[in-house]
């Protein structure tokens, strides 16, 4: 009867490492799944349910354990950690540049939902980051296709991209790039399409009385005989 117990016993012994053995990988599969959930390039699509300033441009990256991305004014780097429907995102620093009050405002309530965030839940095609004691607390994000903005066309390299820019009297406008030599303004009043001109320096465009110049940050809009001095934001 001992001679059975002592074979019995290392054969128990490696069915012991061997499940063990099991159990590990799966906890390591596990852990790969839900660490790489948030991987990519995201648009935030809302804030607290309160919306997005048009044209401000709220984005988030998640790369490995780190995250980065813009507030619409600055831009961000930090570190998360996430596990299954729990994350925590940590170490946020912010760039300090100076925007309008609005967007100042809409960085503040961003950085803070990031800070304070520390559930997920998936509801096709979003992703919403929650926190699981305040209702209030909300970052809604929609993946975007990071390969094809590192990659545009090169014929169209610039489509789409936005620039904000503060106008003296009149307030915000939005330049955005449809083509090579073609942009559309926006106004508090009026969306028109401009094409470029011929300029001495900056480049110029425009659509019957409607002038719109720039040069590195600086910006001159005009419109009939009023000119409004401007700076992007």
């Amino acid at each position: 009867m001992r001679k059975h117990l002592i074979l019995i016993a290392p054969i128990f012994a490696f069915f012991l490492v061997l499940s063990g053995g099991c159990s590990s990988t799966r906890s390591q599969q596990t852990t790969l799944k839900t660490s790489t959930m948030l991987q990519g390039q995201y648009t935030v699509e809302d804030v607290n349910k309160r919306g997005i300033i048009d044209y401000s441009q709220l984005t988030l990256r998640v790369n490995g354990n780190q995250v980065s991305g813009s507030t619409g004014c600055n831009h961000f780097t930090g570190s998360i950690e996430s596990q299954g429907d729990a994350l925590h995102i940590s170490q946020l620093a912010v760039t300090r540049k100076l925007c309008p009050e609005a967007l100042m405002h809409q960085e503040q309530q961003y950085i803070s939902s990031l800070e304070t965030v520390n559930t997920l839940s998936i509801n096709t095609p979003y992703i919403l980051l929650q926190n699981s004691n305040n209702d209030n607390v909300q970052v809604k994000l929609l993946k975007t296709s990071h390969a094809s903005s590192l990659q545009p066309k090169r014929q169209d390299a610039s489509a789409g991209v936005t620039h904000l820019f503060q106008c003296e009297d009149i307030g915000m406008i939005s330049m955005m790039f449809v083509g090579p030599e073609t942009i559309t303004l926006t106004t508090a009043t009026t969306s028109q399409t401009l094409h470029r001109e011929k300029s001495a320096s900056g480049a110029k465009y425009r659509h019957g009385d409607m002038v719109f110049w720039n040069k590195g940050q600086q910006g001159i809009y005009r419109e009939q005989d009023h000119t409004y001095q401007c700076i992007s934001v």
